[in-house]
């Protein structure tokens, strides 16, 4: 251990047993604060689920249910792909367009209750 090091850990032991010390001439019992999340990292966690589209919405409503259902599967590719590349940011956009695509298909008219289940 080199001579800073050893000065840096005397000084620090130091300034502990001062602490503790006080601290009992005080009756002083030490706790951890609590603290509320900053506001900041939930706005970083709740990026993620922000939406970009990738095609527009009036292209994915002309197609078929067929057209449909293959694009999905598609884009389920490029999302896999795109997260092996670690390229996580195009790997959410895919994953959120195929969601919104999914739910689009539920809520069309014809949809049985058996057909949302599966």
């Amino acid at each position: 251990m080199t001579d800073s090091m050893r000065r840096a850990i005397d000084e620090t032991t130091r300034r502990r047993l001062v602490q503790v010390q006080y601290n009992d001439a005080n009756g002083i019992t030490p706790q951890s604060i609590i603290k509320p999340i900053d506001s900041s990292l939930v706005a970083i966690a709740e990026a993620d689920y922000v939406t970009i589209p990738l095609e527009s919405e009036e292209e994915t409503a002309q197609m078929t249910p067929e057209q449909r259902s293959q694009y999905i599967v598609d884009l389920e590719e490029r999302m896999r792909e795109a997260a092996k590349k670690f390229e996580f940011e195009q790997a959410a956009q895919f994953r959120d367009k195929i969601k919104s695509l999914k739910i689009r298909e539920m809520a069309e008219p014809g949809v049985t209750a058996t057909q949302l289940i599966e």
